[in-house]
């Protein structure tokens, strides 16, 4: 992945493994994150200007084009299986992050469990997940 100019936006941004990545990510990069979350102004406390807070639903397909816009990847950290398989069966997220043309950088990065999440390496400003 690119450095010092990649955005990344993290869908479920308020949940543990969300939490976590995020603050992984400013401690070891220097990406801008957009951070997707229902409520998140009351459920996000991280205060950094790289962070752009979005409040919203991600089964809301307006918000989640919104959040896109400008995105160079997506990550979706949402666990629970009701959202996963929403997002799975009815692309509402991905049909509006593809809508702002995101797959044409890195593409999407999805979690299904924090054991998953934690394995991403963050090493000279890139993640490896799966691939070497």
């Amino acid at each position: 992945m690119k450095g010092a100019g990649m955005k990344i936006l993290i869908v479920g941004a308020a949940g543990k493994i969300g939490r976590d990545l995020t603050q992984r990510i400013l401690e070891n990069t220097s990406w801008q994150l957009a951070l997707l979350a229902r409520n998140a102004d009351g459920r996000i406390d991280l205060v950094s200007d790289r962070i752009q807070l979005i409040s919203g639903d991600a089964y809301d397909p307006f918000i989640c084009h919104v959040a896109a816009e400008g995105v160079d990847a997506v990550v979706i950290t949402c666990q629970n299986g009701v959202i996963l398989s929403y997002f799975l069966e009815q692309n509402v997220p991905l049909i509006a992050i593809l809508a702002c043309d995101v797959q044409r950088h890195e593409g999407f990065l999805q979690f299904k469990s924090a054991a998953a999440c934690f394995d991403l390496l963050l090493e000279n400003e890139r993640v490896k997940y799966g691939k070497e």
